[in-house]
């Protein structure tokens, strides 16, 4: 059942009003609250109440509207996504000023570093979450002052971390180069939900800002287009998706990364780029889903609390990216059901048709003719073998028949 635009706007307000009454115990400038930030940002923008933006308003202004103290690591950046955001809003240059500060003092102090992948950047985002905290503020502040600089750097450095950390099997990127070869007690790769989260909701914010002849434009759609469709296959019957990706028979949902999810595909479905129905119906299960989550008091529960890998949640379990993530996500159903609550000053893809896919097609399957078997036919892929007798060996008394074969490694 769709819900109304009312409906949608009263769960965003009961997550949002939570949290403002139980603020996080992180400081201002904490990774954590990036996908906050935006998302009073977002309720504000399709509710109009001026207390969501004031709430940003304070923030920033207690922390001088300046990043966290690392000038190199990305979770120090987070924020200021929603500092450029507000910067838009006014048009203040404090509001500005200490994000244009930190490019180059970012860029010097990498600068000596050699290329760790085939893309030639630094590896500098050497984890998955780092694609949301830090790349969509070099694209946005790009797109403010006009200094290509930033965005070339910013767009090098996400495919040096694709590069590494991409599984286009999958087509979803590994935490970190530790899970290489980590395998779940069921034997399945590890995929971490909220990692992965936080990469969509990135792309999706560096496409809101990117140039339309950005030459780059075409693979960010197309790596989208990938995970979007991986994606949809994995949401759980009950329409979350689990911590570990790949296991989505497992007891208990995830809200924080099914928010991001949901959040990306309305994204895709507001702007013409999702056409098929399968990623609406999506869109429906899982916001259901995490209203379901919603506690009586307002928490937004089964937020897996900090980590690195896949891990449990509860109904009492939650953190401050969980409620941001959920209103990202209310904020684009709302967009959906009122087109009029759209934003206007972002990019537009407009008749826009998404590419294929973003990397080559990886084989699934090898096949080939065998002459030296008397015109076998014999085809495998990663998990078994298969070979059908040739014509030659039917008149004898093996007549037809398969071969199989199971294999112990890929």
């Amino acid at each position: 059942a769709c819900p109304s635009v009312d409906e949608v706007l009263e769960a965003m307000r009961r997550v949002a009003d939570w949290q403002l009454a139980n603020p996080s115990k992180h400081r201002i400038t904490d990774w954590t609250h990036g996908p906050y930030y935006l998302g009073l940002l977002a309720l504000h923008q399709v509710s109009g109440e001026a207390r969501y933006l004031e709430a940003v308003t304070d923030f920033g202004e207690r922390a001088k509207w300046a990043p966290g103290p690392r000038d190199t690591h990305a979770d120090d950046h987070a924020v200021l996504q929603a500092w450029l955001e507000a910067f838009r809003l006014t048009d203040d240059a404090e509001r500005l000023e200490p994000t244009r500060a930190l490019f180059p003092r970012l860029r010097d102090a990498l600068a000596g570093r050699a290329p760790a992948s085939v893309s030639g950047g630094t590896f500098t985002w050497c984890w998955c979450d780092a694609l949301f905290m830090s790349p969509a503020v070099w694209v946005h502040l790009a797109d403010i002052t006009g200094d290509s600089a930033c965005l070339d750097w910013a767009d090098r450095e996400w495919w040096t971390c694709t590069d590494v950390l991409y599984d286009p099997e999958a087509c979803l990127y590994y935490r970190d180069n530790k899970y290489f070869e980590r395998r779940t007690e069921t034997g399945r790769k590890v995929f971490w939900s909220r990692g992965n989260g936080w990469v969509v909701g990135g792309l999706v914010h560096v496409l809101d800002r990117l140039p339309a002849d950005h030459p780059s434009r075409e693979r960010y759609l197309a790596l989208y287009h990938d995970m979007m469709r991986a994606l949809v296959e994995l949401q759980g019957a009950d329409g979350l998706w689990r911590s570990s990706l790949l296991e989505p028979e497992g007891p208990v949902g995830e809200s924080s990364g099914s928010s991001f999810f949901t959040y990306a595909l309305a994204w895709g479905l507001n702007r013409g780029l999702l056409k098929d129905d399968r990623y609406r119906t999506a869109v429906s299960r899982g916001w259901q889903a995490l209203c379901a989550a919603i506690q009586p008091d307002g928490r937004l529960g089964f937020v897996q609390q900090i980590g690195e890998r896949p891990g449990a949640a509860g109904p009492q379990s939650t953190e401050v990216y969980g409620t941001g993530a959920f209103l990202l996500a209310g904020a684009e159903i709302v967009r959906s059901l009122d087109p009029s609550r759209r934003r206007t000053d972002l990019a537009t893809f407009e008749g826009l048709t998404l590419p294929a896919r973003y990397l080559r097609e990886v084989p699934r399957v090898h096949v080939c003719y065998v002459p030296e078997r008397l015109g076998d036919f014999a085809w495998e892929n990663d998990r078994i073998a298969f070979r059908t007798y040739g014509p030659a060996l039917r008149s004898g008394v093996e007549d037809s028949g398969f071969d199989v074969w199971l294999k112990r490694v890929p």
